[in-house]
């Protein structure tokens, strides 16, 4: 059995007294239904022409680090949210788009 490095522990303990947390779908559900039905639909499906169909697998083969930046700095015709939503709820959001399809 192969042993892991003791900088593996330290870094395991120092993120875990950082405040990483796992995205909370709960929260990204009703940060959605607030901020996001209205152009993206109840089902992420859109209702307007442009807007991603985030019910289908494909519009969301991109990264978590990718969606947080549209979300954050916006892309089209939807604003950014940077300085509307946390760092930590836009992640909470892209974990609940990820349950859509």
């Amino acid at each position: 059995m192969r042993m892991r490095s003791p900088w593996y522990l330290l870094v395991s303990i120092a993120l875990l007294n950082s405040g990483v947390r796992a995205a909370d779908t709960q929260n990204g559900a009703r940060l959605y239904a607030q901020y996001c039905l209205s152009c993206h639909g109840v089902n992420g499906r859109g209702s307007a022409a442009g807007v991603p169909d985030f019910s289908r697998s494909n519009a969301l083969f991109t990264s978590d680090g990718a969606l947080f930046g549209s979300i954050r700095a916006g892309r089209g015709a939807m604003p950014g949210f940077l300085g509307i939503l946390r760092e930590r709820d836009l992640f909470d959001v892209i974990a609940y788009l990820r349950t859509l399809n």
